[in-house]
């Protein structure tokens, strides 16, 4: 095996870029995690939105239904 400076030289230039990749591998991982979680985020607020518009709605409803002009709950 010899470890003149050419050699040494392109080992670490291979390394160097091995380590590229893998940053950039993990980097996409992250992004691809942050897109499900941003995601997610979105999916429960529109379904906090979606069941609070169900609530008033019944709401609404039972007052009308009971002709008072307060809630039933």
């Amino acid at each position: 095996m010899q470890l003149d400076r050419a050699s040494i030289l392109g080992d670490a230039i291979e390394y160097v870029k091995d380590l590229q990749k893998q940053a950039d591998d993990l980097k996409l991982e992250l992004e691809h995690h942050s897109d499900d979680n941003e995601s997610s985020r979105r999916t429960k607020q529109v379904q906090k939105r979606e069941h609070d518009s169900v609530s008033t709605g019944l709401k609404g409803r039972c007052m009308k239904w009971m002709g008072l002009g307060r809630s039933c709950w």
